[in-house]
């Protein structure tokens, strides 16, 4: 990951904690938009984007939010090209694990991804 990535990533959860928190975003709507235009030209690179920011969050509400944003977004859009790699980041990382409990959407997802998502996360409790 660049500098510029982590730096994306930075200001993505400030946006993300200002969200949930109800604090204005305006000085971070930004990063929101670079997220979610890197999925559309560059979906690996949102992809490992998104897992440091799982890492990187710091409490469930923000975790909640990329997981019902971006995350959500690259499961819908491209989950048949990553899910051998969601699963195995889920395997290897609980906070990835957990964060997949909160995206939703199953219903615009392919069967067969919607089906291995729900295996990943058949044990985790609610986020």
């Amino acid at each position: 990951m660049t500098p510029m990535d982590r730096d994306l990533v930075t200001a993505y959860l400030q946006h993300a904690a200002a969200t949930v928190s109800g604090r204005a975003t305006d000085g971070t709507f930004w990063a929101w938009e670079a997220v979610d235009g890197l999925r559309c030209r560059d979906p690996l690179a949102a992809l490992d984007l998104a897992f440091e920011a799982v890492r990187r969050s710091e409490d469930d509400a923000t975790l909640a939010y990329i997981a019902a944003g971006p995350l959500e977004d690259l499961i819908v859009d491209h989950g048949e090209r990553f899910i051998d790699r969601i699963e195995m980041e889920a395997a290897r990382e609980p906070r990835f694990r957990r964060a997949l409990r909160g995206v939703w959407g199953r219903d615009r997802m392919l069967p067969n991804v919607a089906e291995r998502l729900e295996r990943v996360i058949a044990n985790e409790p609610p986020l």
